[in-house]
């Protein structure tokens, strides 16, 4: 690792926010490509409608949603397990001490839990498998004291879209998360980092525009190549925290990662590098809205027939196609006058077999509907083995993410624990 010895600390605030901003314009830009990508999914999931117009799609299917929340269920319902490795040959001392690790691991995920609950969530689980199954997530995960001087242990769930990092063969050695707040949040997060002694004077936004704030860490390294991490935070343009040493950290404390391809050479790689878990069924959804809208208006436009009426009387009040509803119908008409009805085009027949293709191939990147209980007959001890090897290769990707973030945050959770300077803890 390259010695950065006391770089940040030397340069003036004005150079701090020349190199913030520097690297923030120029992460941004490397990363606009895939939070294209991210709102076209998230568009997709939530079922976001595009204002409809007479040739484009009106009728939406509601697959992809259904099948998002059945792999989040899927990979958020049990509570997680945390197990130390305990070699055969650990004293009963060491053995007494990974026992109290594991339940320390237990506690803090179960006031990460009771967080979520306090600010209007479900479940941290819950909240942190929306972001894995979108392809992409960035968890900050810190130990600190608050005004009182109890120890918190944080886990926020940041949008990943909000985040912008930059790697090399060390790990993680920038990130930048930038966002807009209100003035009146401005306001208030300003009077923290006051209450928390930053010097700085506050200059509010012009009336109507909201205010940016840029969390900016940043990794270099001692003479011995040891790990130094560095913190600033600017608010609406202002230094509000110059980059300050953080002591007890030995990487940046922000998880953000990937499930997709590893690729980071080729050119535009940002836009493929994270995969959500309705990668590959983005085209089939948008084919068979596509045909669903299509068989919508035909049935619309021919549910009651058109009709071309010769009346001695232009006049007269003219009979409405809805009035004709089928067998039995009467309309009163003078003599010789006629009514012709013109027959309407069906759905052209490719458009089935275009359904049954696409509902086919669909499943074999989701899920098949039989697993939700459509299934006419019963079914064999081979047929659910093969269900379960679909559930299981299909969601292994983001579960072993799921798994592997938490690992991390419970590894990062003990290590600033250890080496940081609080009292003794009582958690749920």
């Amino acid at each position: 690792m390259a010695h950065e010895e006391n770089k940040p600390q030397a340069m003036s605030p004005e150079d701090q926010l020349v190199m913030i901003d520097g690297d923030t314009t120029k992460l941004l830009e490397q990363w606009s490509m895939r939070n294209i990508q991210l709102r076209k999914d998230r568009d997709i999931i939530n079922i976001i409608k595009l204002p409809a117009k007479t040739d484009e799609v009106k009728w939406y299917t509601n697959e992809p949603k259904v099948f998002f929340d059945t792999s989040r269920a899927l990979v958020s319902l049990y509570p997680p397990r945390f197990r130390l490795p305990i070699d055969i040959n650990c004293s009963p001392e060491q053995k007494a001490k990974m026992n109290k690790g594991e339940r320390l691991a237990v506690g803090i995920y179960r006031t990460l839990d009771n967080r979520s609950a306090e600010q209007g969530g479900v479940s941290w689980l819950w909240d942190l498998a929306y972001w894995v199954l979108l392809g992409w997530w960035a968890v900050f995960d810190i130990v600190e004291k608050d005004i009182e001087g109890n120890t918190v242990f944080r886990a926020d769930i940041w949008d990943p879209i909000n985040v912008y990092p930059e790697w090399d063969e060390f790990g993680l050695k920038k990130c930048i998360r930038t966002y807009t707040v209100d003035k009146e949040s401005a306001e208030r997060m300003a009077s923290q980092f006051q209450q928390k002694g930053l010097e700085f004077i506050y200059h509010e936004p012009p009336e109507g525009q909201s205010c940016n704030v840029v969390n900016y860490w940043l990794r270099t390294s001692d003479k011995n190549g040891k790990p130094k991490i560095w913190n600033a935070i600017t608010l609406n343009g202002i230094l509000v925290k110059p980059m300050t040493l953080q002591k007890n950290l030995k990487r940046i404390p922000v998880h953000i990662g990937a499930v997709g391809s590893p690729d980071r050479v080729s050119e535009n790689w940002q836009e493929r590098y994270g995969e959500s878990i309705i990668y590959a069924n983005r085209d089939m959804y948008g084919y068979r809205n596509a045909m669903i809208t299509l068989m919508a208006t035909i049935t619309a436009e021919t549910a009651y027939p058109n009709l071309v009426m010769n009346l001695q009387n232009p006049n007269a009040p003219s009979v409405k196609g809805e009035d004709i509803k089928g067998y039995g119908s009467q309309i009163r008409m003078k003599l010789g006058e006629t009514i012709n009805l013109l027959k309407h085009a069906a759905t052209p027949a490719e458009v089935a077999g275009l359904m049954s293709w696409v509902g086919q191939k669909a499943q074999e990147a989701s899920l098949p509907a039989t697993v939700y209980g459509s299934v006419p007959f019963e079914l064999s001890g081979f047929a659910i083995s093969q269900y379960m090897a679909t559930l299981k290769y299909k969601l292994g990707q983001h579960l072993n993410a799921m798994q592997f973030i938490l690992s991390r945050i419970m590894t990062d959770f003990l290590y600033q624990y250890q080496h940081g300077n609080f009292k003794d803890i009582t958690l749920t």
